[in-house]
């Protein structure tokens, strides 16, 4: 895989579950799952999504609360693999993943 590609894979995840802490969560999720649903090879539930990602942001909380700091790198290592996979399997998602990561780095839209 170009290591661009996984490079943005990893900032993606990186941003989401630093957002995970913020206001911003919703509206997050939200956007990654309506990329997802979009590239998916084969197409997702939207539902299925938007309930593991809560999971996986719950997961990673407890874990950050719990100082468990190895569990909670798992978690987005997890999410890390997966938006690798998609892009591998859907190279068009490269560019709305960019401007997804692009927006959520803004100063206006930053976790807080």
């Amino acid at each position: 895989m170009d290591a661009h590609l996984a490079a943005l894979a990893a900032a993606a995840a990186q941003q989401l579950f630093a957002r995970s802490r913020t206001d911003r969560w919703h509206r997050s999720r939200d956007e990654l799952t309506g990329l997802l649903a979009r590239f998916s090879p084969g197409g997702v539930d939207r539902e299925a999504l938007t309930d593991e990602l809560e999971d996986s942001r719950e997961e990673f909380l407890t874990a950050r609360r719990e100082g468990d700091i190895a569990a909670a790198a798992d978690v987005e290592a997890g999410w890390r693999a997966r938006l690798r996979r998609l892009l591998r399997a859907s190279p068009a998602v490269a560019g709305p993943l960019r401007d997804l990561l692009a927006r959520w780095s803004t100063a206006d839209d930053a976790p807080r």
